[in-house]
C-alpha cells in the first residue's frame, strides 16, 4: 500500500513536470512563431510581410500593412486628414494604395527632372561659352514663344524639365520599354526630342527638326536630350534604389532584434 501511493505520487509530480514543460514549450512557439502566417505586400515598397508581425493602417474599411514607420508615415502623409494610429485605434484614410504609390513616384522623379535639367543647362552654358551654334539657342526660342526674358525662359526650362518631364518620365515609365531605368530615361528623351522636333522648333520658326538652323542642330539637341534622359533615368533609380535599401535594412533590423528577444527569453526560461 505505501509503495503504491509513492509510486503514485511520483507518477502524478512526474506528470505536473511534464505538463509544465509542455506549456513552457507552447508559450515559445507562440513567442517565436505568430499564430498567423497570412502574407501581404506593403503597398507603398511591395516588400512581403507577414501580417502578424507588420504595422497596420486602416483605409475604407480594409487593413493595410507596412514594413517599416517610414512606409507607413508616407502612405498616411500623402493622405489628406489622415492621423497618427495605434492598435487600438483606426486611422481614415482616403486615398488607395495605387495613388499613394503613383504621387510617391512623380515626387521621385521630379526630384531626378531636377538633376538631369540640371545637367542639361550646365550642357547649355558650356555651348555657348564655345561658341557653338550660337543661332540654336534653346532658352532663347523658348522665351521668344513665351513673350519674356531670358531669366522667365531659364525658370520655365526647369518648369518643364522638372516637373512635367520629371513627372512625366514617373508616370510612364512602367510602360516604356529597356529594362534598367537608365535605358527607358533615354528611350524617354528620345521621345522628348521628337516632341521638341515636331512642335517647338516650327513654333519657334525654325522649321521641323530645326533644319533651318542647319544639320547639325537636330543631332545636337538628339544628344542634349540623350544625356538628359540618362541623367534623369539614372537619379530616379538611386533614389527607387536608396529608398528600399533603407526600408529593407529597416525591416532586418527588427527582424534581428524580435530573433534576440525570442533567444533571450528561451535562456531565460531554460
Amino acid at each position: 500500500m505505501v509503495g503504491g501511493a509513492q509510486r503514485n505520487e511520483t507518477g502524478s509530480m512526474m506528470n505536473h513536470a511534464d505538463g509544465k514543460d509542455d506549456e513552457r514549450h507552447n508559450q515559445e512557439r507562440n513567442m517565436t512563431t505568430p499564430e498567423s502566417k497570412s502574407v501581404t505586400k506593403d503597398p507603398i515598397c511591395g516588400m512581403t510581410l507577414d501580417e502578424a508581425t507588420a504595422l497596420q493602417a486602416e483605409c475604407d474599411g480594409k487593413t493595410f500593412y507596412f514594413c517599416s514607420e517610414h512606409c507607413r508615415h508616407k502612405f498616411l502623409s500623402t493622405s489628406a486628414g489622415a492621423k497618427a494610429e495605434d492598435k487600438s485605434a483606426s486611422i481614415p484614410v482616403s486615398s488607395n494604395p495605387g495613388t499613394l504609390i503613383m504621387m510617391h513616384n512623380v515626387k521621385e522623379g521630379v526630384r531626378a527632372g531636377l538633376v538631369a535639367t540640371a545637367v542639361l543647362s550646365m550642357l547649355l552654358a558650356m555651348k555657348s561659352a564655345m561658341g557653338l551654334m550660337p543661332s540654336l539657342d534653346i532658352i532663347s526660342m523658348l522665351s521668344g514663344l513665351m513673350g519674356c526674358g531670358p531669366v522667365r525662359g531659364w525658370i520655365a526650362d526647369f518648369m518643364i524639365g522638372a516637373f512635367i518631364f520629371g513627372g512625366m518620365f514617373a508616370l510612364l515609365e512602367p510602360t516604356l520599354p529597356g529594362g534598367k531605368l537608365w535605358l527607358k530615361g533615354v528611350i524617354f528623351g528620345v521621345g522628348a526630342w521628337l516632341a521638341m522636333m515636331l512642335a517647338v522648333m516650327p513654333m519657334a520658326g525654325a522649321g521641323f527638326f530645326g533644319m533651318n538652323l542647319g544639320m547639325v542642330a537636330p543631332i545636337m539637341t538628339l544628344v542634349l536630350h540623350v544625356i538628359y534622359g540618362a541623367v534623369l533615368g539614372g537619379v530616379y533609380a538611386a533614389l527607387q534604389s536608396r529608398e528600399h535599401g533603407h526600408q529593407h535594412v529597416h525591416w532586418r533590423a527588427k527582424e534581428f532584434a524580435a530573433a534576440s528577444v525570442s533567444a533571450q527569453l528561451r535562456k531565460l526560461d531554460g
